[in-house]
């Protein structure tokens, strides 16, 4: 006979013991939230670009002044319909509109000098440079661009212009200002003057005191004069124009310029080389900032009609 007794009574219960659902449930809960917040962690640990308006404003505590968005697709010849609606040529003219406030406005014979200029090579310059000039020339002022990197020169291939002579013979003595001053096709209004031969010391050509004299004849004859300079992490001639300007715009390019190179943003407002430092936040990519959501994009596109196609 087995030698064995009850030690308590068999019951059951209405539901299972094992496996714990309550248990199960927090498990999961707790996964879902460690999850997305890891991969997003590690995410931007590994992402060094800029990624929104409020990251730049935070770390130099310099307001954005003006904001381009993306280019669309379509565009291929980096050349803004100024005369249009769409959402970039808006952009254009509220970026225009707001000049007043960092310059004011231009005064016969007192042309007002601005200078575009970024961190590093890729951020738009030329771009904007292009584009704000001829959006001001629809306000019939006479504008000229100047093709100010002499090292690596864009401007005058986008507009078709001939390079053969430009700033850098005037700066060595062998043109004058009538010689090199070219239209566009643009506007009647805009003209440029391309960046000539690429000399082999281009620094030392802005600091001669030959650029001073040309700005200050062009002062007279042009009511805005944009420089398309150089990136000012990678050279210094930008800064060498920093006592003739009106104003200094800088780009930041959206989810391309790294962050390092924000401290430079910094230095030069402590060290005031530039009247009037202004960032343009140029490229913004509206679909994948988490500032503006998926709808502010949409949003503003259809408030102008067929605008869909931009944002991509």
């Amino acid at each position: 006979m087995t030698d064995s007794r009850m030690v308590d009574d068999p019951y059951s219960a209405n539901y299972p013991i094992k496996p714990n659902k309550t248990n199960i449930y927090l498990v999961a809960l707790l996964a879902s939230l460690l999850i997305p917040i890891s991969l997003i962690t590690i995410q931007e640990l590994l992402n060094d670009t800029i990624q929104s308006r409020k990251e730049i404003e935070n770390k130099t505590g310099l307001a954005i002044f003006g904001e381009i968005m993306k280019k669309p697709k379509d565009m291929k010849d980096n050349i803004v319909d100024s005369k249009t609606n769409s959402v970039i040529a808006e952009q254009f003219k509220i970026l225009r509109a707001n000049l007043q406030y960092a310059i004011g406005n231009p005064e016969p014979g007192h042309g007002k000098v601005i200078l575009i200029t970024s961190s590093i090579s890729g951020e738009g310059k030329s771009f904007v440079s292009i584009n704000l000039a001829s959006s001001l020339a629809l306000l019939d002022k006479r504008v000229i661009v100047l093709e100010l990197d002499l090292r690596k020169p864009k401007i005058s291939t986008y507009l078709g212009v001939s390079k053969d002579k430009g700033i850098s013979n005037y700066l060595i003595g062998q043109a004058q200002i009538e010689d090199i001053v070219k239209p566009t096709d643009l506007n009647p209004n805009m003209y440029m003057i391309s960046s000539g031969p690429i000399p082999p010391n281009p620094s030392e050509l802005l600091s001669n005191g030959h650029l001073e004299t040309l700005l200050t004849e062009l002062r007279k004859q042009f009511d805005y004069i944009v420089l398309d300079t150089p990136p000012i992490g990678l050279v210094a001639d930008a800064t060498l124009l920093g006592a003739y300007i009106d104003a200094a715009f800088y780009l930041v390019r959206h989810e391309y310029t790294p962050k390092t190179y924000i401290r430079l943003l910094t230095e030069l407002k402590e060290t005031k080389k530039f009247k009037s430092l202004n960032i343009i936040f140029n490229g913004v990519n509206y679909r994948n900032s988490n500032e503006y959501g998926y709808g502010y994009g949409y949003g503003y596109g259809y408030g102008y009609g067929k605008n869909k196609g931009y944002y991509v």
